[in-house]
């Protein structure tokens, strides 16, 4: 019965067991391909490639563009800095994520323009993305970024806008899902459908007016459409073709070129398990706005020196509890680059979340009022790593650590 259902009307059963399919559904994927296993093992071999910083996405994109399913397998990235050097570092996932997040980060970004945002801020891929070179095959590769993403249970912070995680579950955006794309439109649309006066007096026809990139042309909606009134008879065709061709004719090409990139990875069917709001939280993290310390300090781990029964880790962890809600979500951000915890908890944090042990010297007095450490904790956000100085007083370390997220001092990406 509940198999049933998950095929035919998933919404009935909870989220968090739709979660857990979801999650077993990857499991048995990586199982089957041995994606997660190394050659030794009957693995594939890694997707080896290097990406210069001042073109990531040109890079990642001739890389990682006829990859298709092995994407599905490890990753090795190396980066080349802005001075043409190759950067020194090892990957135990960290560049990985690195990497997904600054493709992500630069792909989205509405500058590039190959995406933009409703009102509220979710992301949808600009129509006019297709007159941009290689635009199509760019949100290609985004798409499969954002795939690769899901599988490994890397969160990104990139809503995006549900008439479009529509078209990424096979689905065709219907009228109403209008208002996130054009609140205003959708309007006029619904009170011209409630209009009790004669339609023709309006003085629309069956053409709509399109922008790209500040160059404006008038579309038809059917053939000869700017030579055809909009009547009482014809309204209700109108209303429909108009917001049809919003969500679908104007969206279609680069949001299928999207949908061809993320379905390499995950198939349309395991999305269809949740509805538009709860695939951003898989994207992206849960809604709870609440951090819970408890399980986060049974998820982290510790290096460089650091255990949990250091003196400064449980300092740590008492600062962590007396935050507030929005003050731990700061912390989150710092570390992670995503205000919010893993769907399930941090047990899913995927790289875990880890505190590494910066030390510093000071005064033999500072843990009852002497000069206690003076530098500033820093975070490398690509390995979910919270470098922290060894401070002896709970006072200084909320200080440092509260000027820290406020300002990003200290940040270090990698």
């Amino acid at each position: 019965m509940q198999a049933e259902l998950l095929g035919t009307a998933p919404q009935c059963i909870p989220f968090d067991q739709r979660l857990l399919v979801f999650r077993a559904l990857v499991a048995e994927d990586k199982e089957r391909g041995r994606w997660d296993k190394p050659p030794s093992e009957g693995g594939p071999a890694p997707l080896q490639f290097t990406i210069h910083r001042g073109s990531l996405l040109q890079d990642g994109w001739s890389a990682l563009r006829n990859s298709g399913p092995t994407a599905k397998g490890r990753l090795v990235v190396s980066f080349v800095n802005e001075q043409g050097m190759l950067e020194a570092g090892l990957d135990y996932g960290g560049l990985v994520k690195e990497f997904l997040e600054q493709v992500i980060s630069t792909g989205f970004n509405a500058d590039y323009g190959l995406f933009t945002a409703t009102s509220d801020g979710l992301a949808y891929p600009q129509p006019a993305a297709t007159t941009i070179p290689n635009g199509l095959g760019l949100l290609e590769f985004l798409g499969l970024v954002v795939g690769k993403a899901l599988y490994e249970g890397i969160l990104l912070d990139v809503p995006l806008a549900p008439f479009f995680v529509a078209r990424l579950q096979g689905r065709r955006p219907m009228f109403d899902d209008l208002a996130a794309l054009d609140s205003e439109l959708y309007r006029s649309l619904v009170q011209l459908k409630r209009y009790d006066g004669d339609a023709a007096d309006l003085c629309l026809d069956f053409s709509v007016e399109d922008d790209t990139f500040g160059a404006r042309s008038i579309q038809t909606l059917v053939p000869g459409g700017s030579q055809v009134a909009v009547t009482n008879s014809n309204k209700l065709h109108y209303i429909h073709l108009a917001a049809d061709w919003h969500l679908n004719g104007r969206l279609s090409a680069s949001s299928a070129a999207f949908a061809r990139g993320l379905a390499q990875v995950i198939p349309p069917s395991w999305l269809k398990l949740f509805n538009p709001q709860e695939v951003n939280q898989l994207l992206g993290g849960g809604e709870n706005e609440v951090v819970d310390v408890t399980d986060m300090a049974a998820h982290t781990c510790y290096s460089g020196g650091y255990s949990k029964d250091h003196a400064t880790i449980k300092l740590f962890w008492k600062v962590m509890s007396s935050l507030s809600d929005k003050e731990r979500q700061a912390v989150m951000r710092f570390v992670t680059s995503c205000s919010r915890a893993p769907l399930g908890g941090f047990q899913h944090l995927n790289p875990p979340l880890t505190l590494h042990k910066v030390p510093c010297e000071a005064s033999l007095l500072a843990a009852v009022g002497g000069k206690d450490v003076d530098r500033l904790p820093s975070a490398s956000t690509c390995y979910n790593m919270l470098k922290l100085p060894n401070y002896r007083r709970a006072s200084t370390l909320k200080e440092k650590l509260l000027y820290a997220i406020s300002s990003n001092a200290g940040f270090e990406l990698s």
